[in-house]
């Protein structure tokens, strides 16, 4: 009678061991298979960009996802034709080049400059980004003059001006 205790007792510790170790793997489980949020891409999240100073009233920021839902695809699909035009080498070139003129302090055209002159685009991909480019700054630019179009003249007044940026506080 005690051996069949015994036994009865190990039993269940073992179910019960087994039972808390699948509870306690299960999150983790959960953790590894959810992706995490990938940022958009800039060329996408661009035109949707609103200073912090400019709040949006309940109705506007409906109207600005309902423009994000609709105009995010295009954006994308324009997004991948530019990065389509690239082979991987020369994605890797580009993530290269982008870094090293980072880091020695370039910006804007000079950045762009540096990174294009790594990249070595034969005649037909220079011709094919630029066409591509072109799109997606057209869609880019339609789709931010909705998000302006949105906002009050209160609002428009916050908006920084192109090219022109205001000294950051430190």
């Amino acid at each position: 009678m005690l051996k069949s205790m015994i036994m009865t007792t190990c039993r269940l510790s073992l179910v019960v061991a087994i039972v808390c170790g699948v509870i306690v793997s299960l999150p983790v489980g959960a953790q590894e298979d959810a992706k995490p949020a990938k940022k958009p891409a800039q060329g996408v999240a661009q035109p949707f960009n609103l200073p912090d100073s400019i709040k949006l009233t309940d109705e506007q920021t409906k109207k600005l996802e309902e423009l994000k839902k609709e105009a995010t695809p295009k954006l994308e699909a324009a997004v991948k034709k530019v990065e389509d035009v690239l082979t991987k080498d020369q994605k890797k070139a580009r993530k290269t080049a982008s870094d090293t003129a980072k880091a020695a302090g370039k910006k804007g055209k000079e950045l762009k400059d540096a990174v294009t002159e790594a990249l070595k685009l034969s005649d037909e991909q220079k011709e094919s980004m630029a066409k591509a480019e072109k799109e997606l700054t057209d869609l880019q630019k339609a789709t931010r003059e909705q998000v302006v179009a949105m906002l009050t003249d209160e609002q428009k007044a916050n908006l920084p001006t192109p090219g022109k940026k205001k000294a950051k506080a430190k």
